[in-house]
């Protein structure tokens, strides 16, 4: 196993056996940059500055000489050769650093977890995968045109079996089109990935507060900072109705297995989050003293969570915000 060192960043990672570079730092939630992942299109090219590889993949793109004598390979050919190896990249950070793209893909299951509520499973080509940060949106659209914004529920790290989570609504085409479909696969288009996110810097203690569906957002992110290994607490709390719980046990598998981790479910009365009691709010506020509030539900909820903090006296403290309009989503970052 070689360890590996990012410049200018200074983050590191594990690399072994014939694994890539770039598989494993997608692996350990570093975004390298890439595009095809497949040694065709060379934006995953990137420098050498200390240690050996050797080539495990082969590739087509011709690098310019003048890059090789610099040091230039593609991440997605080459693995580590020696014990410690140091590399020369710009990890992507935010959003700017993350292009839009437009993508052919298909559904490849739609899995419906409580009456009115599924997860679909979004597969891309080997060739052409979607980079994108925990929390941001794309939109779907399917060969009638209906289309979806919708953020992106799984791990960054994991760029080409993509989750969403799929609230069936009255009048809202695309949920109901993908609630009858019975045939799959199924292909659609992807578009994006959009939204500020939050930014990867160590902070103390997390509360992470979401609502319903919503949530799908929260996951994205807490995954990537358990792939990381994260020693920062985080601490869930999901509001939803009682029998509408559907990750109650993959959560239980994050407490299980990482000390770093707890949850709570909290049951409501109605998906308008209006029964959400401002009281346990600010209890969990004021025992906690988070350093960064991510916040994934609709407008109220967000206000609530906001008016909440600000009562209870809460300072120096960060806010990531996801709300998300149905069909259409947005980030604001404060």
């Amino acid at each position: 196993m070689a360890t590996v060192t990012v410049n200018p960043s200074g983050c590191t990672f594990s690399c072994e056996g014939k694994q890539t570079i770039l598989e494993a730092a997608l692996a350990a939630s570093i975004a390298l940059p890439y595009g095809c992942s497949m040694g065709t299109c060379g934006q995953c090219q990137i420098r050498l500055l200390h240690g050996q590889i050797k080539r495990v993949k082969h590739h087509d793109f011709s690098i310019r000489q003048a890059d090789r004598l610099r040091g230039n390979f593609l991440s997605c050919s080459y693995t580590a050769d020696s014990p410690t190896l140091v590399i020369e990249a710009l990890e992507a950070r935010c959003s700017a650093d993350i292009p839009r793209q437009h993508i052919n893909a298909r559904i490849k299951n739609v899995t419906q977890v409580s009456a009115d509520i599924a997860i679909v499973s979004v597969q891309t080509p080997r060739s052409t995968r979607l980079r994108f940060l925990p929390g941001q949106n794309v939109r779907l659209t399917l060969d009638s045109e209906i289309s979806a914004d919708l953020p992106i529920a799984s791990c960054p790290c994991d760029d080409r079996n993509l989750e969403f989570h799929l609230r069936r609504l009255p009048n809202d085409a695309f949920s109901g089109l993908l609630f009858k479909q019975t045939s799959f696969p199924l292909a659609v288009s992807i578009d994006g990935p959009w939204g500020e996110v939050e930014k990867k810097i160590s902070y103390g203690p997390t509360i992470c507060l979401s609502f319903d569906v919503h949530i799908a957002a929260i996951k994205s992110w807490i995954e990537q900072q358990l792939a990381d290994e994260t020693e920062r607490c985080i601490q869930l709390y999901w509001f939803a109705a009682e029998d509408e719980f559907y990750l109650s046990k993959l959560l239980s598998s994050w407490r299980d297995a990482f000390d770093t981790f707890t949850y709570n479910l909290i049951p409501v009365q109605d998906t308008s989050c209006r029964s959400v009691d401002p009281a346990l709010l600010k209890n969990a506020l004021r025992q906690f003293a988070p350093k960064l509030l991510l916040v994934a539900g609709p407008d109220y909820f967000a206000h609530l969570i906001k008016r909440c903090a600000d009562e209870v006296g809460l300072d120096e403290y960060t806010l990531w915000e996801h709300t998300l309009q149905h069909p259409k989503s947005e980030h604001v970052a404060v």
